[in-house]
């Protein structure tokens, strides 16, 4: 299901520079960079460093260490002397979703807010920045989205496009969430988004891979959102991500979370749009992490997973074949394979 977007504001084009132009004169919000981390000593330094590169006046940093055992505290610990910085750890490991909750709610406090994976940085210094004075100008907004590069881990990136021809648009809410995922993404490390607001509809509700798209989307509900179509961060894929743990089980239970998305939403959206909507989004992540399963196991076995899982869609006949040559022809496993499990820490979604 596609439906036609309803763009509110257009305040930027194609054409236009790199970045919006920023107003000297503009209001400056607390802004609070979350960085959750556990064992990421080998990431940690490039997502502190930044988040402090960005050239927005009034920010602070915030690490939440859920109990790392490796070096994580001493590298942290190095960047205390900045007064923008904060070091908390957590006595007892809280787990992937309870460590996001323990920032956003305890640790944070800023107005605005982005959460900052350990093992992912920022590229753009100007992301805050431009992001407060489109916030500051336009009332309405609890969202403010951008787009990231997606690198592996032998450092090649690529970058997910969206049908904008405009580098940053307005949008309701809710048009926002009935065109995504495929006008519109929802990407973490790209969200900043009113922390007032998120903590009233308790954010990070759901403990799966998918707490934060899902978070996100209901939050849109709550006003308007702006789209910026550059990518302003990288989120490694290295192999050690979340995605690589899943099995079937988890699988019903990271497409059930949209199901309560769609509830959120009954009393805005039509039903019939809703259910188009869940079913859109429900064979997007089949599609997403079928992907990722054939690319961690081993030619043919992948297969019997595949014919099971397997719509008479275009998409699943480009996977299918995709795998088939890389099983035929190319005889090795894919450049993840086998290393789901060479170190500990935790893993993320984009």
């Amino acid at each position: 299901m596609q439906t036609d977007l309803k763009i509110i504001h257009i305040l930027a084009s194609a054409g236009s520079p790199a970045s919006i132009e920023i107003n000297d004169n503009m209001p400056c919000p607390l802004v609070t960079i979350g960085i959750p981390t556990f064992n990421q000593e080998k990431y940690i330094s490039e997502a502190i460093e930044s988040a402090l590169a960005q050239h927005y006046p009034n920010l602070e940093v915030v690490v939440a260490d859920d109990g790392s055992t490796d070096n994580t505290a001493p590298i942290a610990s190095k960047y205390l002397s900045d007064p923008r910085f904060k070091y908390y750890r957590n006595p007892c490991n809280a787990g992937r979703v309870g460590n996001y909750k323990k920032l956003l709610y305890e640790f944070a406090g800023g107005e605005w807010y982005l959460n900052l994976d350990g093992d992912d940085f920022l590229v753009d210094t100007n992301f805050i920045s431009t992001a407060i004075e489109c916030i500051s100008q336009n009332k309405q907004l609890v969202l403010f989205q951008s787009t990231h590069f997606r690198e592996d881990n032998l450092g090649s990136r690529t970058l997910k496009t969206f049908p904008q021809t405009q580098l940053l648009t307005i949008v309701d809410g809710k048009d926002f969430l009935i065109n995504y995922p495929e006008k519109m993404g929802v990407q973490h490390l790209g969200a900043v988004y009113n922390r007032k607001k998120a903590m009233e509809i308790d954010f990070y509700r759901s403990d799966t891979l998918r707490s934060d798209s899902e978070s996100i989307l209901r939050l849109a509900l709550k006003g308007q959102v702006a789209f910026y179509n550059k990518p302003v961060g990288v989120w490694r894929d290295h192999g050690n991500n979340e995605t690589w743990l899943l099995n079937e089980q988890t699988l019903s239970k990271e497409k059930a979370v949209f199901d309560a998305v769609a509830a959120d939403a009954s009393g805005i959206i039509s039903p019939g749009v809703l259910k188009k909507w869940v079913k859109k989004v429900r064979g997007n992540i089949d599609l997403y992490y079928l992907d990722s399963y054939l690319a961690r196991n081993t030619f043919p076995s992948n297969f019997k997973f595949l014919a099971r899982h397997f719509h008479l869609r275009l998409a699943y006949f480009r996977l299918f074949f995709k795998h088939l040559y890389h099983g035929l022809f190319k005889n090795i496993p894919n450049k993840y394979h086998g290393r789901a499990n060479n170190s500990s820490g935790y893993v993320s979604r984009a």
